[in-house]
């Protein structure tokens, strides 16, 4: 990359000497060029010239710059795993505790498990993760807390989400605030042994906090309403 900058630096530099060459050059080439003619070429070598050295001075500061190992702004290059698979940083994943304080600040009222709002966002965020919202868990393998804890967090399948749901008491509490008592769980018998639950879990922070901001939004108030439609027929 630095030669090809180095490079590309001495071009500029040539083209802008050329230029000068070839516009203080033509009067001495051609002595009997129309003045007119002569000032017109001259103005236009200057140009070019004045163009290759900006180009050139741009080139090398980006040359010095590349060789401190800085390069004017902050970069971050997005980690790999040496298998080639793209790496998680952990601040792009946010838990659902603090999805809930989000939803809170946003006018959501999460303020405790039978509240029918709090239903409707977790009914909403289901329907995100069967969607594709990216999500992360620790397996409940075991019983103890101290094991589960030691577990890595594992990236967890939309289908998982179509036999499993956050479990409401965990998520609703406003006094949790651990993480590892938000749950997941399932009420029918569809859940099939090699499916397991997890804690701990984590969703794609942008991704989750757009989809508050838009999707979400759709949910609010819908089982109130459900019941309000029931109530009206009944």
């Amino acid at each position: 990359m630095q030669c090809s900058v180095m490079q590309k630096t001495l071009i500029h530099f040539f083209i802008a000497a050329a230029c000068g060459l070839a516009g203080w050059g033509l009067p001495v080439a051609f002595p009997d060029l129309s003045p007119v003619y002569g000032f017109a070429a001259l103005c236009t070598a200057a140009i070019f010239a004045f163009v290759a050295v900006v180009l050139g001075i741009k080139s090398l500061l980006r040359f010095w710059r590349q060789r401190d190992g800085t390069s004017g702004s902050a970069i971050v290059a997005t980690p790999t795993i040496s298998d080639g698979a793209e790496a998680v940083l952990p601040n792009a994943r946010m838990s659902l505790l603090e999805l809930r304080s989000e939803a809170k600040k946003h006018g959501w009222d999460v303020s405790g498990r039978t509240n029918l709002e709090v239903m409707d966002l977790l009914d909403g965020l289901r329907q995100a993760l069967v969607d594709g919202l990216p999500a992360w868990g620790r397996p409940m393998r075991f019983e103890a807390l101290s094991l589960i804890e030691k577990e890595p967090l594992s990236s967890i399948t939309s289908n998982y989400w179509k036999d499993y749901e956050i479990e409401t008491g965990g998520f609703a509490d406003p006094s949790v605030l651990d993480s590892f008592n938000v749950s997941t769980y399932c009420m029918h018998n569809s859940a099939r042994p090699d499916k397991l639950r997890y804690c701990d879990i984590m969703v794609d922070r942008q991704l989750a906090i757009k989809w508050l901001l838009n999707d979400a939004l759709a949910f609010k108030g819908r089982r109130d309403n459900l019941n309000a439609s029931r109530k009206k027929y009944a």
